[in-house]
């Protein structure tokens, strides 16, 4: 045969041509066979200028290569070759529904073909995000078993304190460094003279201020100036923002202890993310039958009802789209009716400083009573950033006792106020581990549990 043992050429007797020589047609016919169907039509080894792979797949693996821009269609059934990928907004098991990512992936195990996929990290960067443009999720798999996509932002990554730092996040140490700013300018109008001396010959004597300005053009005095400025760093100490990720099924549950005989607040901050879809915000569910508000799919905050949850009772005349903006969404039942029965919810909306106030009305299984509730809901989950979740157990109150306008932006303030048998308030203030998301931190205990964080 031409080839050797070790796959490499040799001349067969009777091939190589000699002048006047005669050259045998079986011995030459035999090397030409072997040339073609041995050689030139398989994959050629690598030592031989070839890549040992009949597939660009295969030849990466043999290579040690990366491959660039491979496609994504499905993340939990893709398989995964090291380098980087992109996929489009029909993409499925993806970190936001509807939403274009690209991103790298890295294998921890040798590289065989076909790949065995067991120990597989995905770093994906959202290409719709408009918040954090290019927002990074990453989701691991380890022997053989995905874990859930995890947001990587500042709101969730590790701050290692130093010095009088005390936050555990980047952006709890920036709130925490602009509330002592806030407390310095305090302390330096504190000392300052708040008289105004005559200008020119047109005064004489000391301008006074008006004790409460109400007006625009009015002068502001130093106390309503202190006052603001509290209000602003309160607004900064109590307000770490969490991400529920519908495609990660993210929610919270808790039994209420007793059922209450009074009437209730409930008060959240909510930035949208996903649009489109059924989310739910808080209910409660009891022998099938389901409650909850939230937005529905066309973006319009809805009491819904029924089995499931599914069924519209109400919804508010507006919509309510801009991902940029923080709501204040205020609801309460302003009397206590024994379960179930029709109750009547007053909603109001902060839509920034614009107030969208209307009413809801539906057959109420047992909100505030001694039955599971729920954030999120564990069938419609949310899409979106929340903070400040505040129940009060026992008033019904207004969006005032939870916010205030400054300089024209509707900004939290630390509710001054009791809580109640079944109050709580959720700060998000501790991520680490997940169980601490669901802490009530109004001193009452009424902690909740964290479900896919």
């Amino acid at each position: 045969m031409p080839q050797d043992g070790s796959g490499n050429y040799a001349y067969p007797l009777g091939t190589r041509g000699v002048p006047d020589e005669t050259i045998e047609s079986a011995a030459y016919n035999n090397f030409l066979d072997d040339l073609v169907g041995n050689d030139l039509n398989i994959a050629r080894a690598i030592h031989r200028g070839g890549t040992g792979a009949t597939t660009a797949d295969a030849a990466l693996l043999n290579l040690g290569a990366e491959k660039a821009a491979q496609l994504v269609t499905n993340y939990d059934t893709h398989v995964w070759l090291p380098g980087s990928f992109r996929s489009a907004s029909t993409a499925t098991a993806g970190p936001v529904d509807g939403h274009a990512f690209a991103g790298i992936v890295y294998i921890n195990e040798p590289l065989v073909s076909p790949p065995t996929n067991a120990n597989v990290t995905v770093s994906a960067r959202d290409m719709n995000d408009t918040v954090v443009p290019s927002r990074v999720y990453v989701r691991e798999k380890k022997a053989g078993t995905w874990g859930a996509w995890t947001v990587i932002d500042a709101t969730t990554l590790p701050f290692p304190p130093s010095g009088s730092i005390a936050g555990d996040t980047i952006i709890e140490a920036i709130q925490e460094l602009d509330a002592e700013t806030a407390a310095a300018i305090t302390a330096a109008n504190a000392n300052a003279d708040s008289r105004v001396l005559k200008g020119g010959d047109t005064m004489t004597g000391f301008l006074t201020l008006n004790a409460n300005p109400t007006a625009a053009l009015h002068a502001t005095t130093k106390q309503y100036v202190d006052a603001a400025i509290a209000a602003i760093a309160t607004a900064l100490q109590t307000s770490t923002p969490l991400r529920f990720n519908r495609a990660s099924s993210q929610y919270m549950s808790r039994s209420f202890g007793i059922t209450s005989s009074q009437p209730w607040t409930m008060s959240m901050w909510v930035k949208r993310i996903g649009l489109g879809t059924h989310q739910a915000l808080f209910g409660v569910k009891i022998a099938g039958n389901e409650m909850h508000v939230g937005f529905n799919s066309l973006n319009k905050f809805c009491f819904f009802g029924g089995s499931g949850g599914t069924t519209e009772i109400g919804a508010s005349p507006g919509t309510f789209t801009d991902p940029n903006l923080w709501l204040n969404i205020v609801w309460s039942c302003p009397t206590a009716v024994a379960a179930p029965a029709v109750k009547g919810w007053d909603v109001k909306i902060n839509n920034g400083v614009l107030l969208s106030s209307f009413a809801l009305a539906g057959t109420d299984p047992g909100f505030n009573t001694a039955i599971a509730h729920y954030i999120g809901q564990a069938a419609h989950h949310p899409d979106l950033l929340m903070k400040e979740v505040i129940f009060v157990d026992g008033a019904a109150l207004t969006p005032t006792s939870f916010g205030v306008d400054v300089g024209g932006v509707w900004t939290p303030i630390a509710y001054p106020g009791a809580y109640g048998t079944n109050g709580f308030k959720l700060s998000f203030s501790n991520p680490f581990p997940a169980a601490n998301l669901g802490i009530d931190s109004s001193g009452n205990g009424n902690h909740w549990t964290p479900v896919n964080f």
